[in-house]
């Protein structure tokens, strides 16, 4: 087990970081580590899994020596259908035991490509195209579900696709329940379509059929991440970086053998995967999948005080929209003293949100900050020091982490100043190898000595913490006025009726640059855009820009995580411009604009309600020269 100092400060880091990261015993592998763990942890408990997220369910429990046996089945398994080391097996599931059985079998047989459920059809047909995926692992049939519907779909358009694995949710019900689903229906029975239970407990538990020698350097998964209007670019984690992650993680948060982990976060997310995943398992803790659906199942949340109490949770981890929720839930009344704090990632959480979370339930919040490039996280609020609320924390061991100043071509100037805004940039052994795009890694790496320009904009204070100043391709840039959407946002919802506020860019066909607001409003408002436009020119300071386009939705759009969805802003914007100039051609019929993802992962805007011919395709192509996606009639 991992044994180094408390962190309570920069300088623990420093001092951790004096035993280089090689000597501390790492696995050469994610299939190691399990094996490893396997033996070190035997009839320890690696999971408990609930169906439904009640607080009397009775749950499974997965042992260690059981994970490591289902996951060397899963890997045999997939080496019969032919998947070798350089093979991609894509997985589409909910949260269930087997989403660990397939990520970390996947990546002894080749290589995984966890896809949310929740995306598209589309989306998982370009990324599936992308990595030419071999095998499908997703849901049968299943009451609730559509991933078996989604799968057909995909099936059509995959053409590398050899095979689907389905997990048959049914199996996990107590057996009377099993048994009578069981008897009211069956499994799809097609060519190419096996049922992963039983095609796994026909393989051997403690061998790899393919006697595959695992290299620190082979590529262990391809997850997937977008950009602003770009489509979802492919990052590829070595089997040392995600190894390099969860020793990393495990020596800021020095978790012990037996602590339980509860997340509910999508298991084909990389935060989910690494943290209360592989780096739980590193140290012999148990981790608590709470519903199929995570934190989206319908009793987690409300139950979700008396699951601590009742499997003595010691770490919590989540986003800031699920800390919103809870402090929605009644005070809890259990007992929650078994909890030494929460984690949250994926956006910053507001100061004034952890101070109502900690006073609900007296839980402290540990904010920290990562990307799927760094493979989960590269700093953390220290567990045992100085939590500073807004801030992101100090850098993990073995993390470099900096704010530095590019000039306008990308190319390092010079390290910030304390607190100075710039670049965050990050490097070490958690750093992913490059997109298996290549266009896409053009301006990312700073110099030659594989520091990675994240897109973040942040500085660093005095004593190590790290404070985020938004996302770099987020920045505004008209001549005379700030570049950070933050204040044109905040004066925007300083009218009462206005609930949120985006800020976005879009260029034109003229070269010209454009910001574009988005708000939502109150329910029972009738406040119109004209008015809300001459409220904020009459009342904005000389430094905010003049806003000659706002938008009001119903809803604003979030990634899931609490955090504005910019990229669907952007797509929406454009998707405004190109109506608007064509809008003198319409005949009849309204023009709609789709920016959709073709099967080579390209950006293409859809057009319809033109009439399809040479002539009109000519003018729209003359129209929309010079803007950044191609356009078709359909």
């Amino acid at each position: 087990m991992l044994t180094v100092r408390p962190v309570t400060t920069i300088a623990d880091v420093v001092a951790i970081e004096q035993v280089p990261i090689e000597d501390r015993g790492l696995a050469n592998s994610t299939y190691q580590l399990l094996q490893d763990a396997a033996r070190l942890y035997g009839h320890r408990l690696a999971i408990s899994f609930l169906m439904n997220g009640s607080s009397d369910e009775k749950s499974i429990d997965i042992s260690y020596r059981e994970l490591y046996h289902r996951v060397t089945q899963t890997a045999n398994a997939l080496h019969r259908l032919g998947i070798e080391h350089t093979d991609v097996i894509s997985t589409m599931l909910p949260n269930l035991p087997h989403s660990h059985y397939a990520m970390w079998g996947g990546e002894a047989a080749g290589i995984v490509n966890p896809i949310s459920p929740h995306l598209s059809v589309e989306q998982t047909v370009a990324i599936m195209n992308s990595v030419q995926s071999k095998v499908l692992i997703t849901l049968a049939p299943y009451a609730d579900s559509d991933l078996w519907q989604k799968a057909l779909e995909i099936k059509k358009h995959v053409y590398s696709l050899r095979a689907i694995l389905i997990v048959d949710p049914v199996n996990l019900l107590p057996l009377p329940k099993r048994a009578m689903a069981s008897i009211r229906r069956s499994l799809p029975k097609m060519q190419g379509v096996y049922d992963f239970d039983k095609a796994v407990s026909r393989c051997p538990t403690d061998i790899l059929e393919s006697h595959r020698q695992i290299h620190p350097e082979d590529i262990a998964s391809y997850f997937y991440t977008g950009g602003i209007t770009s489509a979802p670019k492919i990052t590829p984690h070595t089997h040392r970086n995600e190894t390099s992650m969860a020793l990393m993680i495990n020596s800021i948060l020095r978790l012990q053998p037996s602590q339980v982990m509860l997340s509910g976060l999508t298991l084909s997310h990389v935060n989910a995967v690494i943290s209360p995943g592989l780096a739980t398992f590193m140290t012999g803790g148990r981790v608590l999948i709470p519903s199929m659906q995570g934190y989206r199942g319908e009793e987690v949340i409300t139950n979700l005080w008396k699951l601590v109490e009742r499997f003595k949770v010691n770490v919590i981890n989540g986003v800031p929209a699920f800390y919103k929720k809870m402090v929605t839930v009644a005070a809890p009344q259990q007992d929650l003293s078994s909890v030494k704090f929460a984690l949250c990632g994926a956006s910053t959480m507001p100061p004034e949100l952890i101070d109502r979370f900690q006073k609900h339930c007296g839980i402290s919040i540990l904010e920290g900050y990562g990307l799927t490039e760094g493979t989960c996280v590269s700093c953390v609020n220290p567990p045992y020091g100085e939590r500073r609320a807004g801030s992101i924390g100090i850098r993990v061991p073995y993390s470099g982490m900096k704010a530095v100043i590019l000039d306008e071509n990308q190319r390092y100037l010079r390290d910030c100043a304390p607190d100075e805004i710039g670049h965050i940039l990050i490097h070490g052994p958690h750093v992913f190898p490059g997109y298996i795009q290549r266009e896409n890694n053009s301006n990312v790496w700073i110099d030659e000595s594989g520091w990675f320009d994240t897109g973040d904009l942040g500085r660093c204070d005095t004593e190590g913490y790290f404070w985020l100043h938004g996302r770099s391709h987020d920045q505004i840039s008209q001549s005379g006025h700030p570049g950070d959407p933050q204040p044109i946002e905040q004066q925007l919802l300083k009218h009462p009726a206005v609930t949120a506020a985006a800020v976005v860019s879009r260029d034109d066909n003229k070269g010209e640059y454009q910001i574009i607001a988005y708000v939502t409003l109150r329910e029972d408002s009738q406040l119109d855009m004209a008015t809300l436009s001459e409220e904020y020119h009459a009342n904005a300071n000389a430094k905010l820009p003049p806003l000659p386009y706002i938008y009001c939705l119903k809803q604003m759009p979030t990634t899931g995580t609490d955090i504005v969805d910019r990229q669907t802003l952007h797509k929406d914007a454009l998707c405004r411009l190109y109506q608007e100039l064509l809008e003198d051609l319409k005949g009849p019929h309204k023009i709609e604009v789709h920016i959709t993802i073709n099967d080579h992962l390209e950006q293409v805007a859809r057009i319809s309600g033109l009439p399809v011919t040479e002539e009109m395709r000519q003018q729209v192509q003359g129209r929309l020269k010079g803007l950044p996606i191609s356009a078709e009639l359909v």
